[in-house]
């Protein structure tokens, strides 16, 4: 709830304008957690967490209420032509 929070703090906090937010969303699965980058692995659980944001019912409703549009990359590549 902490990172949900935090991250429409973020979403409220923007001034209009193009931002690009890079992330990577999974699932805490076995294929993620057969990706071992180090001897404590958190990669499964970390992308999980990302996901859980992105998907939480909280968020959208802030992004709608902020106005925000989603798009591609293609998409504000396109824009910036």
């Amino acid at each position: 709830d902490e990172k949900i929070d935090r991250f429409i703090s973020n979403i409220n906090s923007l001034s209009p304008g193009s931002y690009v937010f890079i992330e990577h969303p999974g699932l805490n699965n076995s294929e993620m957690h057969s990706a071992i980058f180090n001897y404590n692995n958190t990669l499964a659980a970390d992308r999980q967490a990302v996901t859980d944001i992105y998907t939480n019912e909280k968020v959208i409703k802030a992004l709608r209420n902020k106005g925000v549009k989603l798009i591609s990359f293609a998409d504000l590549i396109k824009k910036k032509r």
